[in-house]
């Protein structure tokens, strides 16, 4: 899958189906206020770039999410491996 890069009409459709508050803090994003859009879903693991599975977030949270997000991926990507039977252990 590959990212796709979101238009300012785009971007607009987010903001505006997230009412313009933040999805992790539910804080608004004020005028001027730097933000990204969140897939509600991890791209890594399967999400999308539809403009239904993106939601506006404080650059700030999304940081913060991201961090955490990145020991999830791994975990589902693992379980993925040994479910399908390519996982091979390190010993």
């Amino acid at each position: 899958m590959t990212r796709r890069s979101l238009s300012t009409r785009d971007r607009v459709k987010v903001f505006t189906q997230g009412n313009g508050r933040c999805y992790l803090c539910n804080q608004p994003i004020t005028p001027r206020e730097p933000w990204e859009c969140e897939h509600s879903t991890p791209f890594a693991v399967g999400g999308s770039d539809r403009l239904e599975d993106l939601l506006p977030v404080h650059v700030s949270c999304h940081a913060t999410k991201t961090k955490r997000d990145v020991y999830e991926i791994a975990k589902t990507k693992r379980i993925h491996a040994k479910h399908i039977g390519a996982w091979r252990s390190k010993s």
